[in-house]
Protein backbone atom coordinates (compact mmCIF):
# COMPACT_ATOMS: atom_id res chain seq x y z
CA UNK A 1 0.00 0.00 0.00
CA UNK A 2 1.26 3.77 -0.45
CA UNK A 3 1.88 5.67 1.93
CA UNK A 4 0.38 8.75 0.11
CA UNK A 5 -1.20 10.60 3.33
CA UNK A 6 2.69 10.26 5.40
CA UNK A 7 2.95 14.14 6.99
CA UNK A 8 -1.02 14.36 7.29
CA UNK A 9 -3.20 14.49 10.43
CA UNK A 10 -6.47 12.97 10.49
CA UNK A 11 -9.40 13.03 13.34
CA UNK A 12 -11.82 10.42 13.65
CA UNK A 13 -14.66 11.40 15.81
CA UNK A 14 -16.89 8.42 16.92
CA UNK A 15 -13.63 6.55 15.57
CA UNK A 16 -13.62 4.27 17.85
CA UNK A 17 -16.10 1.34 16.36
CA UNK A 18 -17.75 0.49 12.89
CA UNK A 19 -16.46 2.59 9.64
CA UNK A 20 -14.96 5.09 11.71
CA UNK A 21 -12.34 2.23 13.46
CA UNK A 22 -12.16 0.43 9.98
CA UNK A 23 -11.20 4.27 8.45
CA UNK A 24 -8.53 4.94 10.95
CA UNK A 25 -6.61 1.59 10.07
CA UNK A 26 -6.67 2.37 6.11
CA UNK A 27 -5.54 6.43 7.52
CA UNK A 28 -3.09 4.72 9.48
CA UNK A 29 -1.72 2.19 6.70
CA UNK A 30 -1.40 5.20 4.30
CA UNK A 31 0.91 6.59 6.84
CA UNK A 32 -1.04 9.25 8.42
CA UNK A 33 -0.87 10.19 11.88
CA UNK A 34 -4.59 9.41 13.52
CA UNK A 35 -6.24 10.58 16.10
CA UNK A 36 -9.93 8.85 16.97
CA UNK A 37 -12.25 10.33 19.92
CA UNK A 38 -15.43 8.55 21.28
CA UNK A 39 -17.17 8.95 24.69
CA UNK A 40 -17.78 5.05 25.50
CA UNK A 41 -15.08 3.64 28.02
CA UNK A 42 -15.69 0.56 26.84
CA UNK A 43 -15.09 1.61 23.13
CA UNK A 44 -12.02 3.68 23.65
CA UNK A 45 -10.26 0.73 25.27
CA UNK A 46 -11.91 -1.49 22.30
CA UNK A 47 -9.95 1.09 19.95
CA UNK A 48 -7.29 0.84 21.62
CA UNK A 49 -6.82 -2.69 21.32
CA UNK A 50 -7.51 -2.90 18.01
CA UNK A 51 -5.25 0.09 17.00
CA UNK A 52 -1.98 -1.46 19.05
CA UNK A 53 -0.68 2.07 20.31
CA UNK A 54 -0.39 3.14 15.99
CA UNK A 55 -3.23 6.12 17.02
CA UNK A 56 -4.14 8.57 19.36
CA UNK A 57 -7.11 7.98 21.22
CA UNK A 58 -9.21 10.31 22.94
CA UNK A 59 -12.10 10.36 25.14
CA UNK A 60 -14.61 13.48 23.73
CA UNK A 61 -18.08 13.86 22.96
CA UNK A 62 -18.94 15.37 19.84
CA UNK A 63 -22.16 16.82 21.30
CA UNK A 64 -20.41 19.30 23.75
CA UNK A 65 -18.99 22.01 21.94
CA UNK A 66 -16.32 22.49 24.91
CA UNK A 67 -14.94 18.98 24.57
CA UNK A 68 -14.82 19.16 20.87
CA UNK A 69 -12.64 22.77 21.33
CA UNK A 70 -10.75 20.69 23.53
CA UNK A 71 -10.07 17.61 21.46
CA UNK A 72 -9.14 20.34 18.09
CA UNK A 73 -6.81 22.17 19.82
CA UNK A 74 -4.83 18.91 21.26
CA UNK A 75 -4.88 17.25 17.74
CA UNK A 76 -2.99 20.79 16.46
Amino acid sequence: MTKRLDDKTALITGGTSGIGLATALRLLDEGARVTVSGRSESGLKEAERVLEGRATVIRSDAADAGQVKDLVETVA
